[in-house]
């Protein structure tokens, strides 16, 4: 199937395609979380699926909802009147969520969800500081487990130093982001 080749192509998004026949699953790799804050909660919060779910439906009119057992998988389970036609936007529409993933857009994955962003207020605005580094390091065998607790001070400054993406947000959807994570 046309879909084999993504892990292969986005190796840090796409842990493996599996099943058979047309029934298949797309597990994400732990590496796209290791990578991006953003993911990182959903993901924690068991949504992450259900964000990529709902892009593909948005942008491309697919169906796919990630498996109850496994938030991290999506589930393929194509009607009988699947058509070739059919095929090609699912590709594409996985092939374009691969590629947004791969450049940790969280923003532009998720703009669907605030109408598109029809604000003006403010985009394109750089953080005076940041970005700040947002990846985890994997630790070495005598590493010890720290945590700190962050005050967002100026939550709309504080998003973009978290995500370049997020230069291209408004301040209005900016600010509602950290609202909805917090």
């Amino acid at each position: 199937m046309q879909l084999t080749p993504l892990p292969k192509r986005y190796p840090a998004v796409i842990e493996e395609i599996r099943g058979k026949g047309l029934m298949m699953g797309i597990k994400f790799s732990g590496e796209m979380i290791r990578r991006n804050l953003f993911f990182r909660v959903l993901y924690d919060k068991k949504a992450l699926g259900y964000l990529f779910s709902s892009y593909l439906l948005s942008q491309y009119n697919l169906r796919i909802l990630p498996s109850i057992s496994a938030p991290d998988v999506l589930r393929i389970e194509p009607s009988v009147g699947l058509t070739s036609q059919d095929i090609e936007k699912l590709c594409e529409g996985l092939e374009k969520l691969a590629q947004i993933i791969d450049r940790g857009q969280f923003y532009q994955l998720t703009k669907h969800l605030m109408k598109g962003d029809p604000y003006i207020d403010n985009k394109g605005k750089e953080p005076e500081y940041g970005p700040l580094p947002t990846e985890i390091e994997i630790a070495d065998g005598q590493s010890k487990k720290v945590a700190f607790i962050a005050h967002f001070a100026y939550p709309v400054e504080e998003i973009r130093m978290l995500s370049k993406d997020f230069t291209h947000a408004s301040d209005t959807v900016s600010g509602s982001y950290f609202q909805n994570l917090s």
